[in-house]
């Protein structure tokens, strides 16, 4: 299953995205949620970050990948994350 970013183009307050336990394998650059502070993926399909997924999540503090099949993460991946991300 592939997330297209249109997908997301009405939920412009959204605050939480939690998409667990589904049969996700891919996701496009995630735009317009500019109020988002956490994103979890746990346990899909995901296989590859490309670069400029978060690009425009800058006051996202939590990313939560874990059981994924994550098999590559592009250059400039996290770019947009790196001052707002918790470590």
């Amino acid at each position: 299953e592939i997330i297209e970013s249109q997908y997301f183009e009405p939920l412009v307050n959204l605050n939480y995205l939690i998409i667990e336990s589904n049969r996700i394998g891919f996701i496009h650059q995630i735009k317009g949620l500019n109020k988002l502070k956490s994103i979890t993926l746990r346990n899909n399909r995901i296989q590859t970050i490309k670069k400029h997924t978060f690009i425009s999540l800058v006051d996202v503090f939590q990313l939560v990948l874990a059981e994924n099949k994550i098999k590559l993460i592009e250059e400039n991946a996290f770019s947009g994350l790196e001052f707002s991300l918790k470590y």
